[in-house]
């Protein structure tokens, strides 16, 4: 074994700027999807500095992606700890790129953000015969089945 060792080793702190995409894959099984911003302060030549926005791909799965589910929204700032992944994406068009992503293991919330409105009525979710199903129905690019 070598005397130098690697580390995969990812810490963040940004803004949460949209809330965060929620999948299920079974009976509490999901992933969370979302995107951090960060902002680097860069000097310029002139002595004054500029920012650079960088957004960062993140995906949790377990108990953080239940955390984030139920307390993360847009506008909330978020310490977060994980590592990089990569891969390769490959869309139905044939279309192939390569996605780095940060796998989150752990976050800090620094400063919650609301939903917005925080009345009780608009938390409740529509009763099953009242949802528009045909909304849902996947279009003729999307079935594949068509």
């Amino acid at each position: 074994m070598s005397q130098h060792s690697s580390i995969n080793h990812v810490h963040l702190v940004g803004l949460v700027e949209e809330e965060p995409e929620v999948r299920y894959f079974g009976y509490d099984a999901l992933e969370v999807r979302l995107r951090l911003m960060t902002i680097e302060h860069l000097p310029k030549p002139d002595g004054s500095t500029r920012e650079l926005k960088l957004w960062h791909q993140l995906s949790a799965r377990g108990g953080v992606a239940k955390s984030i589910e139920c307390e993360v929204h847009s506008g909330a700032m978020l310490e977060v700890f994980g590592s990089l992944r990569y891969y390769r994406d490959t869309d139905r068009h044939g279309v192939s790129r390569n996605i780095t992503e940060i796998e989150v293991n752990r976050i800090h919330i620094l400063h919650k953000a609301s939903r917005g409105n925080t009345s009780p009525s608009s938390e409740m979710p529509a009763p099953l015969d009242e949802l528009d199903w045909s909304s849902f129905a996947p279009s003729s690019e999307e079935d594949p089945m068509a």
